[in-house]
């Protein structure tokens, strides 16, 4: 068993090797500019990365999960990287966040911090779909009778592409003209202490507190655009965290959820947060100095809950929602200080 998954892990990374090669653009997405090399750009910040580092290395969400394709630690330099910018675009549009003092610093109405953290949750999406959808390919000439499956799988990553690039350009626009306005603030704060995950990236909900549709995330048509909410998680090197969450303002499928949200406690809005992260993402990075006693069955049941094209299916025919908040308190909040680190 053990040769085979070794086999396997092989053949898995050969393929993704040969999938990012044939995805890979001849020009930066931003200025177009054409280039024969990128910027190496992190889904999470590097410096924030730093600030959970053990001897160079974090825990990507897969080595928590378990999975027997993933490597034991990861170095972060190869930490949730992709290539899509150049590096005067990654430079002039990332420096409003990605440095301590500017986030120490976030006021609400800070448009174009926030826009630039949109900007690059949607780069880096763009970027996964994009080899993803070659890797449908690779896999099924490796699985010739999962081909159908396949392609049925490179549809629905076409679709994400299409919403994905016009969050992009939504979000390049306020930071190409300046603009003042653009993003909504749901939630920001310093906690006095700093928690064992690093994350920054944005979900699409499928519901709000109550269980009131936000968004059909099985849903087909074109014309229904999905909505997405960005959060950040970003441990600080002097022992705080920042927490982040926000909306564009047009994105009004989220007014009822922020109404909501706003009611609760500050404890009750962690666990919120927490569950939106590890129910509906994935490229968040752990330190290895985490308790792990927070990885219950429960726990690895929400976090393996990522829509396929089966239960896709499956839900659409049952009218079931994969994601209630009800199921929120299963599982145990990352970030409650008594899972700091130092």
């Amino acid at each position: 068993m053990k040769e085979k998954i070794i086999e396997y892990r092989k053949k898995h990374n050969q393929m993704i090797k040969t999938a990012k090669k044939l995805a890979k653009k001849d020009h930066c997405i931003c200025c177009k500019k054409k280039l024969n090399g990128f910027c190496k750009s992190h889904f999470v910040p590097e410096f924030i990365l730093r600030n959970i580092e053990v001897n160079g290395n974090v825990l990507y969400c897969l080595q928590i999960l378990g999975s027997d394709f993933a490597k034991n630690k990861m170095g972060i330099g190869e930490a949730g990287t992709f290539y899509l910018i150049c590096n005067e675009c990654d430079s002039y549009l990332f420096h409003d966040y990605e440095d301590e003092k500017h986030i120490l610093d976030f006021e609400i109405g800070n448009n174009r911090f926030m826009a630039s953290i949109a900007l690059k949750n949607y780069m880096s999406q763009l970027y996964k779909r994009n080899y993803e959808i070659f890797y449908q390919d690779e896999f099924s000439n490796f699985a010739p009778k999962l081909k159908t499956f396949n392609d049925e799988t490179k549809k629905i990553y076409e679709m994400d592409q299409e919403d994905y690039l016009y969050g992009f350009n939504r979000a390049y626009h306020i930071l190409e003209k300046n603009l003042k306005s653009g993003y909504v603030c749901i939630f920001h704060k310093l906690l006095d202490y700093k928690v064992p995950i690093a994350f920054q990236g944005m979900a699409s909900l499928q519901q709000d507190l109550n269980g009131n549709i936000i968004n059909e995330i099985y849903c087909y048509d074109k014309s229904k655009k999905l909505q997405d909410i960005h959060i950040c998680i970003f441990p600080l090197s002097f022992g705080k965290t920042f927490v982040l969450m926000f909306v564009h303002k047009d994105d009004t499928k989220y007014k009822k959820f922020i109404r909501q949200f706003n009611r609760l406690e500050l404890n009750e809005k962690l666990k919120v947060i927490n569950y939106i992260v590890f129910a509906y993402c994935e490229d968040y990075f752990f330190s290895e100095k985490i308790d792990r006693s927070f990885i219950t069955d429960d726990f690895l049941n929400i976090c393996g809950n990522q829509p396929s094209n089966v239960n896709s299916i499956i839900n659409e025919l049952l009218g079931k929602s994969e994601y209630e908040f009800k199921d929120m308190d299963k599982i145990s909040c990352i970030l409650d200080s008594k899972y700091a680190v130092e």
